[in-house]
């Protein structure tokens, strides 16, 4: 029974009253107050009828399920998921709380040795209904083992190595790391292998190594004036709520975003803006900028880029040089 790793982590997170995936009941039965026929049934699921689905066993004989205020336990042999049936991205989850958890396409960064998989979901937080949104990038690990003859991967010991909004306090990140960290749970999840690898856009095999490593930082020097584009490990480009043709990269602490038709990037260095095919590529003055930044939503989120349109030419200094790393590095410029 296929489940979401990302699911997994809304769920987890905002332990409420959450949506989940959605799956066909193929007969009649029973919906039980607990995993097995000893437990009473509290309602009856017509053949065809659509649940709502949260979470299997490690078998997948027995499911978690809610239809319509009822919440139970039906068997996993009689439950249907196909991809027509998995909603689209984002997704958004609500707790009682009112507070919401936008979730979007996840992206597998490593699997190294297939033993453990590294995860990051880019993600945006409404502590309430008229809360200003903060954006961040959820970073989960968990051990997996692949079964070939069933095309699925079991998870075990899934757990938070990163829990990254920019615009949140150190006080407000440090209460989020650690209400993610204690909510994970423990019980093997089964993955599909389809649904990893498909959105493993690199991986590597490790080598083995003795020691520790202590690689020195990139540096980059310039005679001219330059800045430093540094992404939290490979980019994860996300697209732009509400705006239509228009992502942004979530784990830089830069403006960066890119046009969906072209692919082109554009980054904005204080009012002014420059451009380029790819973050590492050559960068050059942005004179016009695409019309989806001025869709962006008038809230604090946004009131820099806003604020920063039409793009401004640079001063007598120049365009400056852009350097990029996705990982820890150091400019000069002299």
């Amino acid at each position: 029974m296929r489940k979401l790793l990302v699911s997994l982590v809304a769920s987890t997170f905002l332990a409420g009253n959450v949506l989940a995936d959605p799956a066909l009941v193929t007969t009649g039965v029973n919906l039980r107050a607990g995993p097995g026929t000893g437990f009473a049934a509290v309602g009856k699921v017509p053949e065809g009828g659509q649940v709502d689905l949260k979470e299997c066993d490690a078998s997948g004989a027995w499911c978690a399920v809610a239809f319509g205020k009822e919440n139970g336990f039906v068997s996993g042999r009689y439950l249907s998921q196909s991809a027509a049936d998995t909603p689209s991205w984002p997704r958004t989850f609500t707790a009682d709380s009112g507070a919401t958890l936008t979730l979007f396409q996840p992206q597998v960064v490593d699997w190294p040795d297939f033993v453990k998989l590294d995860a990051l979901v880019a993600a945006e937080l409404k502590t309430s209904k008229d809360a200003q949104p903060v954006y961040g990038v959820i970073g989960i690990s968990a051990k997996t083992v692949a079964d070939d003859e069933t095309d699925n991967v079991v998870l075990t010991d899934v757990q938070p190595t990163e829990v990254n909004f920019s615009t949140l306090d150190k006080e407000q990140l440090s209460k989020l790391a650690l209400g993610v960290g204690k909510i994970m749970p423990t019980d093997p999840i089964t993955v599909s292998q389809d649904r990893l690898t498909a959105s493993l856009a690199d991986y590597k095999r490790l080598n083995d190594v003795s020691g520790l490593k202590a690689d020195p930082p990139p540096v980059f020097t310039s005679e001219t004036p330059a800045i430093l584009v540094q992404t939290d490990g490979k980019a994860v480009v996300s697209p732009a709520k509400g705006v239509q043709g228009l992502s942004f990269v979530v784990n830089t602490n830069w403006d960066v975003f890119r046009t969906d038709a072209d692919k082109t990037f554009y980054l904005r260095d204080e009012k002014s803006w420059l451009k380029s095919t790819s973050l590492d590529g050559d960068w050059t003055e942005a004179e016009t900028l695409p019309p989806q930044l001025s869709s962006l939503p008038d809230d604090d989120a946004w009131k820099d880029v806003k604020a920063a349109l039409p793009a401004t030419k640079f001063g007598e200094s120049g365009v400056p040089k852009v350097f990029y790393s996705d990982v820890p590095a150091e400019l000069l410029v002299f």
